[in-house]
């Protein structure tokens, strides 16, 4: 696991927001395949340190599991996030379930790849918000394919 900087996050939030509306006009699926997952990771606005999970299940198996352990929230620090390593990369058919901590699971927050018309799947996990609540759970996802095939500086 590795750490991803305040500003990828933030921005990756971003491109969310935006390509998310951006597909709400599309009324037929033009993708053949499911969406591949390009990048995967989580970042803490809480002021107490949480622990993310994320369970990937394709055709009813789980086929990647794993936990972030994330510090408590510091508007100085320069990395405060962390990515996720090891995920699948193909196309598939994906459900992506993300909770923090003790989590009841009908809080679990869900993400059906099928219900997207993309090619691939940027996903940010982000615990509270830098302008609002602190503690809840929001998963922004993104379909900048660039995202998984650069580096970013």
């Amino acid at each position: 696991m590795s750490s991803i900087s305040r500003r990828k996050v933030l921005r990756s939030g971003g491109v969310s927001v935006t390509m998310g509306l951006a597909g709400c006009t599309s009324i037929l699926r033009t993708f053949q395949d499911d969406p591949r997952l390009v990048e995967l990771g989580a970042f803490n606005f809480d002021p107490e340190e949480h622990v993310v999970y994320v369970l990937l299940i394709k055709e009813g198996e789980p086929v990647y599991w794993e936990r972030l352990a994330l510090g408590p929230y510091d508007s100085d620090a320069d990395s405060d996030g962390g990515a996720f390593d090891g995920y699948p990369t193909e196309s598939g058919p994906y459900v992506l379930y993300v909770w923090r901590d003790d989590q009841a699971r009908t809080d679990w927050q869900r993400l059906d790849f099928r219900e997207y018309d993309t090619s691939c799947l940027g996903v940010t996990v982000m615990i509270g918000d830098p302008f609002a609540d602190r503690g809840e759970i929001h998963v922004h996802h993104h379909s900048d394919c660039r995202v998984g095939s650069e580096t970013d500086t």
